[in-house]
């Protein structure tokens, strides 16, 4: 058994790197991206299931974000209730005024999904930023491995 293998059975999304002019590599450099589809999801309870009308999107791993971003269209498309009304505070902007919302990340490579929250923001306008940025609120809960070393880049979801 590897050193990488899936910890007590965890599946996995591969993480791959976007340019700025848009391209997805398996290798650096670029920013690290994992393929999602942000959907609302009231049956999940009883299990992910593979999303039949959305599309999967890149969304951008920042591990300087606590929470989870998206742009107000991203969070519309996918039918995300609000659940509250608070303030974000960005590494260049001041305090915003934002709305919280409920949602479910479907990573459609690992076939797995998440329930979490969703914090409605404006996003700098760049391939892998313009949609949904994934924060260590959600990182946390799993296990990030990024060894360029060994070429080895890994999103575990827990």
């Amino acid at each position: 058994m590897s050193e990488y293998s899936a910890p007590d059975g965890l599946k996995y999304a591969p993480i791959r790197f976007m340019g700025v002019d848009g391209s997805v590599s398996d290798h650096p450099p670029g920013r690290p991206v994992v393929q999602v589809v942000l959907r609302y999801d009231p049956d999940h309870s009883n299990g992910p299931r593979a999303p039949l009308s959305y599309r999967p999107i890149y969304a951008l791993l920042d591990t300087g974000a606590d929470q989870n971003y998206a742009t107000p269209d991203t969070i519309m498309t996918a039918g995300c209730p609000q659940t509250g009304a608070s303030m974000t505070h960005g590494a260049t902007a001041g305090a915003t005024e934002s709305t919280q919302h409920l949602g479910h990340l479907f990573f459609p490579e690992a076939a797995a999904q998440l329930e979490t929250q969703i914090f409605s923001a404006t996003l700098r306008n760049s391939p892998a930023t313009e949609h949904l940025i994934i924060g260590m609120h959600l990182i946390e809960c799993g296990v990030l491995i990024m060894n360029f070393k060994k070429d080895i880049y890994r999103l575990y979801l827990g």
